[in-house]
């Protein structure tokens, strides 16, 4: 219904069809039109966040893969998804899906959820979102903000796929996407 409406709503342009959408939902791209870049190698290695690493299906909110259509619930048009949700249960450990520093803990803007930003070496960052970060994150970040020496500065250090930032938090609270979600964290790259 969401999507119907978006699509109705979207001014009339040329567009191509990409029927390699791994979700069946179909993507509109203006022709020659460019996402990003992609991530160069010497950022390092990216890896799952959560040990299945299964990227979210179609859902009430839309897919979770990356440049899904989305149908934009305020304006009325259509959005594209500029991330991957990686399927988690509440409480289910996070790893980093790059390797580097943690730099803060950003909101996603839902009540009560938080988030991990890591910087790569290579100076890129990834943000992980609807996570809960460890307590020793949490610390050292505070004794960073305070302008306190961190205690524990290792924490600040991750590695991908091996250090647990924090735990997945539940988004199908009334407060926050309700019961038309699953379950899963939000991965960022830039």
């Amino acid at each position: 219904e969401n999507l119907a409406k978006a699509l109705n709503n979207s001014p009339p342009q040329y567009y191509e069809y990409d029927f390699s959408d791994a979700f069946g939902i179909g993507r509109f791209l203006p022709p020659k039109y460019k996402f990003g870049t992609p991530w160069p190698a010497s950022a390092g290695p990216i890896s799952t966040p959560t040990r299945l690493g299964v990227i979210r299906g179609l859902d009430r909110e839309g897919g979770g893969g990356f440049l899904s259509l989305r149908a934009e619930k305020k304006t009325g048009t259509l959005g594209f998804h500029g991330g991957e949700d990686y399927v988690a249960m509440p409480n289910e450990r996070i790893y980093a899906p790059v390797s580097g520093d943690i730099v803060g803990m950003p909101k996603p803007g839902k009540k009560g959820l938080t988030g991990v930003e890591i910087k790569t070496p290579g100076g890129y960052h990834s943000t992980v979102f609807y996570v809960a970060p460890t307590k020793q994150i949490q610390e050292a970040l505070a004794d960073q903000k305070a302008g306190r020496p961190i205690q524990n500065p290792e924490a600040l250090k991750v590695v991908a796929g091996q250090t647990t930032i924090g735990y997945a938090q539940d988004l199908r609270t009334p407060e926050r996407y309700g019961e038309n979600i699953t379950n899963h964290v939000h991965v960022t790259l830039k």
